[in-house]
């Protein structure tokens, strides 16, 4: 579901005019997202990673 929604929010902001688009969360293939569910996109997938103490800013 999270690549047929994203896919649509990103046609849909093709047609505003926008050509870049940043997504969060778990985007990978878990959620079904491939090259093909964006045609006409350049992905490039940057995985951030804290340790607890630095996500509660110890």
């Amino acid at each position: 579901m999270k690549a047929v929604n994203l896919a649509a929010l990103a046609g849909n902001f093709r047609v505003a005019g926008c050509d870049a688009l940043v997504a969060a969360g778990d985007l990978g293939t878990s959620c079904g997202l491939s090259p093909a569910a964006l045609p006409g996109a350049s992905l490039f997938v940057c995985r951030l990673r804290v340790s607890p103490d630095e996500q509660r800013g110890v």
